[in-house]
């Protein structure tokens, strides 16, 4: 049974979060001189790879934008004609508060330069193959947690799908790797 943390549906319950994840690609591939059970034991294989981007808290904003680019052309009785010249893959802004406790995989997640998997029940099938585009934390402290006795701090993250996951609505690999259902991935 799947885990209700990876569960791809908007949960029912309002006092349930909805789970927001940022994680390097290979975290769910098979990588080279790995055995499976040395990857998901916790130990640090490869720092590259070693880290988890999910806030304590939900993003405050998480717009998503996907830009298609029309050829136009005017006829003199009919109206205009419309056609889709080219389609720009998705894209994500996000933005919220993070724990001081969450700075270092903010940081690692900006350093890191392939593919990420950005994992929500808001994103098109739940998941995305992105590139981070870029993003920036604010040095100055918004507040304090008092729940969790430290600082919080505002970031910002920009995103860009790779078009993997976004043109092919039959399965989506990303989702299936995490939550472990059985079929073809990619």
């Amino acid at each position: 049974m799947p885990n209700a943390r990876y569960d791809t549906e908007i949960p029912a319950n309002p006092n349930e979060p909805l789970p927001f994840e940022i994680l390097p690609e290979l975290n769910f591939g098979p990588r080279p001189n790995i055995a499976p059970d040395e990857m998901r034991s916790g130990q640090s294989v490869n720092a590259e790879y070693d880290w988890a981007f999910a806030p304590e808290y939900y993003p405050d904003r998480f717009p998503q934008s996907k830009e298609k680019k029309l050829d136009r052309s005017g006829k003199q009785c009919s109206g205009e004609d419309v056609a889709i010249e080219s389609i720009k893959n998705r894209e994500f802004h996000v933005s919220g508060v993070l724990l001081a406790r969450e700075v270092s995989d903010f940081n690692q997640m900006l350093d890191y330069d392939d593919v990420v998997d950005l994992y929500s029940p808001i994103s098109p099938s739940g998941g995305m193959q992105c590139y981070v585009k870029n993003g920036e934390i604010n040095a100055t402290p918004e507040g304090f947690d008092a729940i969790h006795r430290m600082w919080r701090f505002e970031y910002s993250i920009d995103l860009v799908s790779t078009g993997k996951d976004e043109y092919d609505r039959t399965k989506n690999s990303i989702v299936s790797s995490i939550i472990g259902t059985s079929g073809d991935t990619q």
